[in-house]
């Protein structure tokens, strides 16, 4: 399926699958809203140093939430294992 996003004004044909086209959509549109936001903040800088600092900035906030995630999973984890030995000691009293 092509999909046609737009990113600073350009217009791209993008081939994907139907399921994740509304995901392209979504990710082109924030790409394009950091684009637009740093393009006010340095309206001199050339496109590919633009395209650059918001590669950068993207990957840092996906690395923090992958961080953040893991620790979550973590303490789910523990609560699984404190919640597995509380029932083994109520068992274990029965």
């Amino acid at each position: 399926m092509k999909v046609d996003i737009q990113i600073l004004g350009r217009t791209y044909g993008m081939e994907c699958d139907e399921a994740d086209a509304s995901g392209l959509k979504a990710a082109a549109s924030h790409v394009d809203a950091k684009l637009q936001e740093l393009r006010k903040a340095m309206p001199r800088l050339e496109n590919d140093r633009l395209a650059v600092l918001v590669a950068l900035n993207l990957c840092q906030e996906l690395l923090t939430a992958n961080k953040a995630l893991q620790e979550v999973s973590a303490s789910q984890r523990l609560v699984m294992q404190m919640i597995d030995e509380a029932e083994a000691l109520v068992e274990a009293g029965d």
